[in-house]
């Protein structure tokens, strides 16, 4: 952190709940700009939502949640929105989780575990059931390493 961000925590802390709030907020700011890289545009526009409605929600009921999900059990939201909107911001927050969470790595080795399982645990030549971009990288570089 940069000496600036530091000596406005303690300050903007005591204006807004606590040192942990913006230092939260600060976590969750660095984790929008590396979950939105290299997602694709539907990807980032669903973090980008979630982390605009959960701003949203803070602000109508002034105060903060830990997270968007936190924010919608909160009574009064759930009061604003009505519960169409709580079940589909719902599902908004659950998918922009599932974003943050998941890693090129982990959908290739799922690819390659759910191939194995389909196929009696033997391996698969690269143009047998490949994905669809054709690639069998994390697959020839995870049986190399075997």
């Amino acid at each position: 952190r940069s000496v600036f961000a530091m000596a406005a925590v303690p300050r903007l802390g005591r204006q807004r709940g606590g040192v942990n709030h913006i230092a939260a907020r600060m976590r969750i700011k660095e984790r929008r700009e590396v979950a939105t890289e290299g997602r694709g545009d539907l990807g980032g526009q669903i973090i980008q939502a979630s982390c605009c409605l959960h701003d949203m929600l803070d602000r109508s009921v002034e105060g903060h949640a830990h997270s968007l999900g936190a924010a919608l059990r909160r009574p009064e939201c759930q009061r604003l929105l009505g519960p169409v909107l709580v079940k589909r911001v719902d599902r908004l927050q659950k998918s922009a989780a599932i974003l943050r969470h998941t890693t090129s790595f982990s959908v290739e080795m799922l690819v390659i575990e759910v191939r194995r399982a389909l196929l009696g645990g033997s391996d698969v030549p690269c143009d047998v059931m490949a994905p669809v971009n054709g690639s069998c990288s994390a697959e020839e570089s995870v049986v190399e390493s075997l």
